[in-house]
């Protein structure tokens, strides 16, 4: 399943948030492997999700990237779960990430035996209902564009 997200840790007025998350509760990023129909849905829900926030992208020409990360369960959640997001690489997430390139090149604070790397604070910001229901409609026509591609 493809969600559109109410908040953002992006630009609110340029970014938006997608989730990419399994039907039915999936613990761990490897659990799929097993089941070739599961992996396969898996597969191409993620190809959905990033055909569609690229097309999306060049359409805004807004020159920004996007994030396309997947995460296995957090300390906050009650239930392990894997979902996957895409972020538009605007607002409060337009700073460099650890996963990136590293923290290494990055000025630290502390000392040399508890170091560590000052970044900005990241919030989620309610979307206007103007903008959700510009980027829900956008995401259904490329959907249906993309649908209507792989069925020629």
């Amino acid at each position: 399943m493809i969600y559109l997200q109410p908040t953002t840790p992006s630009d609110p007025t340029k970014g938006y948030d997608l989730q990419v998350s399994p039907v039915g509760h999936t613990e761990s990023l490897g659990e799929s492997s097993t089941n070739l129909d599961y992996a396969s849905k898996k597969g191409v829900a993620i190809q959905i999700a990033e055909y569609i926030t690229a097309q999306f992208h060049d359409d805004e020409k807004n020159g920004e990237g996007m994030i396309f990360y997947g995460k296995s369960g957090t300390p906050e959640n009650s239930l392990p779960h894997v979902h996957y997001k895409v972020t538009h690489f605007s607002g409060d997430v337009a700073q460099p990430f650890p996963t990136d390139a590293g923290w290494e090149k990055k000025e630290t604070q502390g000392s040399s035996i508890d170091s560590y790397v000052r970044a900005k604070p990241v919030s989620k910001r309610l979307l206007s209902a103007h903008r959700y229901d510009q980027v829900r409609d956008k995401l259904l026509e490329l959907i249906d564009q993309y649908i209507t591609k792989i069925q020629k």
